[in-house]
């Protein structure tokens, strides 16, 4: 009993959603070639412009570019600007991210006519010269993790090779110019490798790889054995981590052929969502046949078909972005998310202060999943990796349990 209560109370701390939104600066340069003074027209440009940059996250595909000029080539107080999202990183986050560095790029780079600033999911650039369709090589911004890998020459052989894999793969793409791609390096106990390149999208396919060409080129002459790094340009950059910092896609068998001559984009979205449509039909029908099947140890481990990868519940999440908490209780913070194939998720990010073992959180998984009731919120699974422990929930967008519960007007749903 004493469990359950626990369990119960475990449910009971989805709170209210919260928007404030914390995102880390990864570069920024700030020109020193031309300054403006403050109230100037110039400043009111740059103002102007960098206000009206998060609303074009919607409609541009992750990519816009524009300006406060008059017309005139002369214009001496014209400002163009553009920003750019990480290919694989939904709207919503290409909002919050734009916003951001709309707002800190003004505090990192202080009365200066130019300036560029990166954050791991957006780029923003304003100048006050048009450049728009160059293919700028400066400034190059770069940065490593300072660990070193145990067999560097083997390491560098598979990044050389991964990285002319995606230049070549992003710069053929006719939407977003990106590519990822993850490769198993045993040498460094059984690490992944996962690598990230991409373009503006309006450069051409030449153009595109010539641009990734060079940051691969300076990304390997320059990395010694380092098991992460980044070479960032106002056109395009290249990334490879030994963690992942992008969206994984978690890849699923079948045995069986259930679509054939479908798009590879399609299918994807299949093998993600079909087995989990199976996993909670037969959820279902348990909850519809409680009194005559009983749950038995047997089909309780069928949970652990659901087990989600940890990557790609951070993507899903924005990687846990304040943004997309709901709030927090005893247990640990939860988050609002969607998955690959479109579904809505509730994600509790279990405290690593918690002294439970793998053994202990299996078993209150299980018993969880016994819990099933028309006003209680469904266990889709969890996700476990290193020091993360996550338990996905689907998401209910009326509100918290506890609020259905002792809401004077709510709790009427519950009758």
């Amino acid at each position: 009993m004493t469990k359950l209560f626990a369990i119960l109370i475990f449910m009971l701390s989805f709170l209210t959603l919260r928007t404030e939104s914390t995102i880390t600066i990864s570069e920024h340069y700030c020109s020193n070639s031309s300054n403006y003074t403050m109230n100037s027209t110039y400043e009111a440009n740059l103002n102007l412009l960098l206000e009206s940059l998060p609303s074009h996250t919607n409609s541009s595909n992750g990519f816009f570019n524009t300006n406060t000029s008059t017309g005139d080539p002369s214009d001496a107080d014209a400002v163009y600007g553009r920003f750019l999202c990480r290919g694989d990183v939904p709207k919503e986050v290409c909002m919050e991210c734009v916003k951001a560095a709309s707002v800190s790029i003004k505090e990192k780079c202080p009365m200066v006519k130019a300036s560029i600033l990166w954050y791991d999911e957006c780029m923003l650039q304003y100048s006050y010269r048009h450049f728009f369709l160059a293919t700028d090589k400066v400034p190059i911004l770069r940065s490593y993790n300072p660990r070193n890998v145990h067999e560097p020459a083997k390491f560098m052989k598979l990044l050389e090779k991964t990285m002319k894999q995606l230049r070549t793969r992003a710069a053929k793409r006719f939407d977003k110019k990106y590519a990822s791609k993850e490769v198993p390096f045993k040498e460094l106990s059984r690490a992944t490798l996962y690598t990230f390149a991409q373009c503006r999208p309006d450069l051409s396919a030449a153009l595109c790889e010539d641009c990734l060409q060079n940051v691969t080129s300076i990304l390997l002459a320059n990395q010694t054995g380092k098991i992460g790094g980044r070479i960032l340009l106002p056109s395009c950059f290249a990334r490879f981590e030994i963690n992942p910092f992008y969206f994984v896609e978690k890849k699923r068998h079948s045995s069986s052929r259930l679509i054939i001559g479908i798009t590879s984009a399609t299918l994807a979205v299949v093998l993600l969502c079909v087995p989990l449509w199976f996993a909670l039909k037969r959820e279902r029908n348990k909850r519809n046949n409680v009194d005559e099947d009983p749950i038995v140890g047997s089909e309780i481990s069928e949970l652990y078909s659901l087990q989600f990868d940890v990557g790609g519940i951070k993507a899903a999440t924005a990687y846990f972005s304040d943004h997309n908490k709901l709030g927090e209780g005893g247990f640990g913070p939860v988050y609002r998310g969607t998955l690959p194939c479109g579904r809505k998720i509730a994600a509790k990010r279990l405290s690593q202060s918690s002294k439970q073992g793998v053994q202990e959180f299996k078993n209150e998984v299980e018993l969880v999943a016994k819990l099933q009731h028309r006003n209680l919120v469904r266990l889709l699974g969890y996700a476990m990796e290193r020091e993360e422990t996550i338990l996905v929930y689907e998401y209910v967008p009326n509100g918290s349990l506890d609020q259905l519960l002792f809401g004077s007007r709510l709790s009427l749903h519950l009758l």
